[in-house]
């Protein structure tokens, strides 16, 4: 009802074209409350937005904490997808660990959003890729 005119019902098609200019402002105030969730003073967790794809980085001495971490955040992620009507897409989340110090269990898998995650030696992140042991020769 518009000015107490009743009109037809209509399907209205929402939505913002690929690559159209909008689309990173409408990023920044759709997904800036994820952001700022995963800002956690206490927990050292580096969240990164690229348009619809989050990079979450944790550092610490203790692949364990990191692990920790990482389950935290994923759950601050679960929480703002649910109260936003928005999923994630556990099957397409990437691992790895980005050191040089030998020696450490590098292999064992993440469970998350009941998906194992195994680690890689590399993952591309906005076209780079990145290798685990920071040489840059992938």
């Amino acid at each position: 009802m518009v000015d107490g005119e009743e009109m037809a019902s209509r399907q209205l098609s929402a939505g913002v074209p690929q690559g159209s200019n909008l689309s990173p402002i409408l990023f920044l105030f759709y997904n800036a409350p994820l952001l700022e969730a995963l800002n956690m003073p206490d927990t050292p967790i580096s969240p990164i937005g690229f348009a619809d794809d989050i990079n979450l980085l944790t550092y610490s001495v203790s692949l364990d904490v990191n692990y920790i971490n990482l389950e935290l955040a994923h759950e601050k992620c679960l929480d703002w997808a649910r109260t936003h009507g928005m999923r994630f897409a556990p099957d397409k989340y990437k691992l790895t660990h980005f050191t040089r110090r030998r020696g450490l269990e590098l292999t064992r898998p993440i469970q998350l959003g009941g998906v194992n995650i195994r680690p890689s030696s590399s993952i591309t992140v906005l076209g780079l890729r990145l290798d685990s042991d920071l040489r840059w020769k992938t």
